[in-house]
């Protein structure tokens, strides 16, 4: 049972720069006081309004990033990324060339963008971190197992970034001693504590640093368990491969594999060493990815470059432990007298992979991880506390609705969501009374959202989704003002080498679009939505094949990372098709659609004709069930992948669907993995996405129309040729063969046979039309009444036929069916 602090929590009353520790409680009943003096000593590096110390001892040391909060993979809880200060690049706790010096995570902050500055802790400096999570209990009071903190009193402490937990930094004599101990482990309240001394960094929270470290070896071997295996093994080894896993199950294949892959998995693991040279442990190459920065003249960091060899080997793996082990031992980099280093980096290298998995993840599973990039990832989960002045200048009353929208976060909710997400901002007016003790007018603390609410305050009349215009725009249909959510595609800063870096990317394409002058124009048709995404084409793409695995998951990955945020990746056939708008595809400028086969649906039919307005159709009408509607601009491009010819319902008169045959035959599997590797997170998928927004940015768009109609091609003809179906073939050659302009529908189903013609009314008009014949009054023939069938409505205007006397369109259908009886 967790025991809890008695009375309230306590909180300084502080002044001047002081007041960024308010909010820090003491904790009494173990007579451990935080001392807060000091505090305005050190140098202040900004952070969300509030700036932040740096212990003095640590600012000389080449080990500062800078890092922001993410949320990925639809996990509630955000995570701490660090970032390279120098180049914005996502870093590494265990590779120094991602790190650099306080003045360069200081000009970094002030460029915007990162919750804070961090440090990383190396084998070579002098300081350990010790992390205690949970800390406070539901009532909010310091629970009592955080007394150990004393233990290490004087030493530099923070508060952490959630407010929940407590940092310490001291510094120690022998690191090596404490490979002894584990990394992490609960305390009996249920707490979670953490103690490193490399291969981890701190995310300095808000409140600031508070003394210098200080020397506590003896309290560490004492404070910190020991391993209970002999610290020989890792932490819950396993001697299997994750779920999802099915790569090769003899080593000498998956070896084979590993050696021959193109590129290797270096690319996914901050660092560019090939597995090839960590394999045979090459000095030259090791020297120049994983430099020696001890001063001792070694040839290169042997700890760094067995990190990065088991990151190869738990991503090839499936994070199987014993398998890693089982292949590390074979690789020129081990070394029996460092097993206990190895086994670490093994243990980090396959925790830090499972959560991912490996290159071997199905399509499934690819698929469902590029949809969710597509959406976006929610920056913020929490709202933010506001002053009403904050509050008059970033909140927008939105009258249609009843809704209230951020004008910062380009957001908008419904008055009774916003009343409790903003319910935290509070602020205090007076009462219009005196205390008759101090004289002071009695204040009472009120909602700051109310206020605001009743107060004067920026209206529009519409809520909007608008590429191209400014935030507060004309409504789509209605007159008044509209509130504009559109935020641009936001790109990243490209390398310098970025034509380098594209190759993954332009590697696919002309893969899966062989004939360069159309390949040209795809590129085009991608790079108009970054260069204007505000104006639609009226062309949509339909890529077919038989085969499988031909890298159509792979371009629509790409393309999820590239427009993050605006992808609606794997949309349903039938949600594009059939369904019409879906809330999945509001607010989205590209949208990917697996598996289609519709085709065999009647060009003519309402479904394909609704699906021919939906791609390019001007505005859409959101109506979603818990938000505010709104009326958004139609800016989404459709990229269909099947693997069939009759994928969509179009005819020869299609003016909307550019069809590519892609080619018929999977590449090579090493192809594959190498371009897989740019997917997988880190500094690498961020260089090579930021490299493709620049190709696609900068592309020439000279001679592209975005209202000229599809070609026809000879994909498009097969196309069209494998969804007519054999009464339309029928039917094209009825109209072919008929001697004469007119016909009855009679005529035609005689012709056509009863076993294909349509079992209704409304399919045998579709299947007229589609060969392009059309129907007419009824006539007397022979005493028998008929449907005139006009075969040539070019030759016999329909307005003129009807005007005909019957016993001439009789005369004209008897010759018909003499000369095709004859024929």
């Amino acid at each position: 049972m967790v025991r809890k602090a008695e009375g309230k929590p306590r909180h300084a009353r502080l002044s001047g720069q002081n007041q960024l520790a308010r909010g820090i409680p003491k904790l009494s009943r173990n007579k451990f006081v935080l001392n807060l003096s000091g505090l305005v000593a050190y140098p202040r590096v900004f952070q969300n309004g509030l700036t932040q110390s740096v212990p003095l001892t640590m600012q000389p040391y080449r080990q500062f990033v800078v890092w922001r909060l993410e949320y990925r993979n639809g996990n509630p809880k955000a995570t701490k990324v660090p970032y390279d200060p120098k180049t914005g690049i996502r870093a590494s706790s265990t590779d120094p060339t991602t790190w650099g010096y306080l003045s360069d995570a200081q000009q970094r902050m002030e460029q915007g963008g990162y919750t804070g500055i961090g440090f990383v802790f190396a084998e070579d400096d002098p300081f350990c971190f010790l992390d205690f999570d949970d800390c406070i209990d539901d009532t909010g009071n310091w629970i009592d197992g955080t007394s150990l903190w004393k233990l290490f009193e004087g030493s530099a402490w923070e508060i952490s970034q959630s407010g929940n937990g407590f940092h310490v930094i001291v510094t120690t004599r022998d690191k090596a001693a404490l490979s002894r101990h584990v990394n992490k482990w609960r305390r009996p309240d249920g707490g979670m504590n953490e103690c490193y001394g490399s291969g981890r960094f701190v995310a300095f929270g808000p409140h600031g640093w508070q003394g210098e470290p200080q020397p506590a070896d003896t309290m560490l071997q004492c404070f910190v368990p020991l391993r209970s295996r002999g610290g020989a093994d890792p932490l819950e080894w396993r001697d299997r491969a994750i779920d999802g896993y099915d790569g090769p199950s003899d080593d000498d294949t998956l070896l084979r594999r590993m050696l021959n892959s193109r590129g290797g998995a270096a690319t996914i693991f901050k660092t560019a060493a090939p597995f090839r040279a960590l394999w045979e442990g090459d000095t030259v190459e090791l020297s120049k990815f994983h430099p020696d920065a001890s001063g001792k003249g070694k040839p290169f960091d042997h700890s760094s470059a067995d990190m990065a060899l088991m990151n190869h080997l738990a991503w090839w793996t499936g994070c199987d432990h014993a398998r890693m082990w089982r292949l590390f031992k074979r690789s020129s980099l081990y070394r029996p007298e460092k097993e206990r280093t190895a086994l670490r980096a093994l243990d980090k290298a396959a925790s830090e992979k499972a959560a991912r998995g490996s290159y071997l993840k199905s399509r499934e599973q690819r698929m469902k991880e590029a949809g969710a990039i597509g959406e976006g990832e929610r920056l913020e989960l929490i709202t933010p506390k506001m002053t009403l002045d904050e509050m008059s200048e970033k909140l927008v009353f939105i009258r249609h609705g009843n809704g209230v929208a951020d004008r910062t976060r380009r957001t908008a909710q419904k008055m009774e969501s916003a009343r409790t997400d903003y319910s935290a901002s509070k602020h205090e007016i007076e009462t219009g009374k005196i205390d008759k003790e101090t004289g002071l007018p009695v204040l009472k603390t009120v909602s700051t959202f109310e206020t605001w609410r009743q107060s004067e305050k920026l209206t529009v009349d519409q809520l909007t989704w608008q590429p191209g215009e400014d935030q507060f725009c004309k409504p789509l249909e209605e007159h008044g003002i509209a509130f504009n959510t559109y935020r641009p595609l936001l790109l990243g800063a490209a390398p310098k080498n970025w034509k380098e870096w594209i190759n993954p990317f332009v590697s696919l394409v002309e893969f899966l679009v062989p004939m360069e002058a159309e390949r040209n124009r795809f590129y085009q048709w991608l790079a108009h939505i970054i260069q204007r995404p505000f104006e639609l084409p009226h062309t949509c793409y339909l890529f077919f094949t038989p085969a499988h695995g031909t890298g159509r998951g792979t371009l629509a990955e790409m393309l999820a990372r590239v427009f993050k945020g605006y992808a609606a990746i794997g949309v349903a056939p039938d949600m594009a098709i059939t369904d019409g708008f879906n809330g999945r595809l509001s607010r989205k400028l590209i949208a990917t659609v697996d598996e289609v086969r519709e085709g065999a649906r009647n060009p003519h039919s309402k479904e394909a004709q609704a699906f021919k307005s939906r791609v390019n159709e001007s505005n859409r009408h959101i109506n979603p069930k818990f938000g505010i509607q709104s009326v958004e601009k139609n800016c989404m491009r459709w990229l269909f992948f099947s693997q069939h010819e009759d994928a969509l319902p179009f005819d020869n008169h299609d003016r909307r669907v550019i069809v590519i045959a892609n080619p018929t035959k999977a590449n090579s599997p090493e192809w594959y993995s190498w371009l897989h590797q740019y997917l997988e997170g880190g500094a690498i998928e961020q260089a090579f996405v930021a490299s493709v927004q620049q190709y696609l940015a900068s592309f020439d768009l000279t001679g592209f129309n975005p209202g000229a109609h599809a070609p026809m091609n000879e994909a498009k003809r097969r196309a069209i040729a494998a969804m007519e179906s054999e009464a339309l073939r029928a039917a094209r050659q009825f109209a072919a063969t008929w001697g004469e302009g007119l016909a009855t529908t009679a005529d035609l189903r005689a012709f056509v046979g009863d076993d294909d013609w349509p079992s209704h009314s409304r399919g045998a008009s579709d299947l007229i039309k589609a060969a392009g014949m059309m129907a007419g009054k009824k006539v007397t023939i022979d005493r028998k009444a008929e449907k005139l069938l006009i075969v040539n409505p070019n030759g016999f205007p329909p307005d003129f036929v009807q005007g005909w006397p019957v016993h001439e369109i009789a005369a004209i259908i008897r010759r018909g069916r003499q000369s095709f009886g004859n024929s």
